[in-house]
């Protein structure tokens, strides 16, 4: 817990305590889809009002996973990113061309 830190996260630990709602840890959100830019502020928002205590952003291509490092670097300590390639999409992965992007 020691990395969990934020008014936020403690808001959500404490209605955790109270028990009013269950803590989790979303471990696969597509947070850096283009479907959430209207909205994403509002969407982590309520997923800590939830009892979201941290969020993976998946980046399962090359674009995603570089919209999803500047969703955690806007939401540091509550949403992490990864980065990979979906394996729908892995028999057009170039290891020379994409690994060094």
């Amino acid at each position: 817990m020691a990395a969990l830190h934020g008014r936020h996260t403690a808001d959500a630990l404490r209605r955790v305590v109270e028990g009013l709602t269950t803590a989790f840890f979303d471990s696969h959100a597509h947070l850096a889809d283009p479907a959430f830019d209207a909205d994403r502020p509002e969407v982590v928002r309520r997923a800590r009002e939830a009892g979201a205590v941290g969020i993976i952003c998946i980046g399962e291509s090359l674009t995603a996973a570089s919209r999803a490092r500047e969703v955690a670097v806007v939401h540091p300590g509550f949403c992490w990113w990864t980065a990979g390639v979906h394996p729908h999409d892995a028999a057009g992965f170039d290891p020379e061309r994409d690994i060094a992007a």
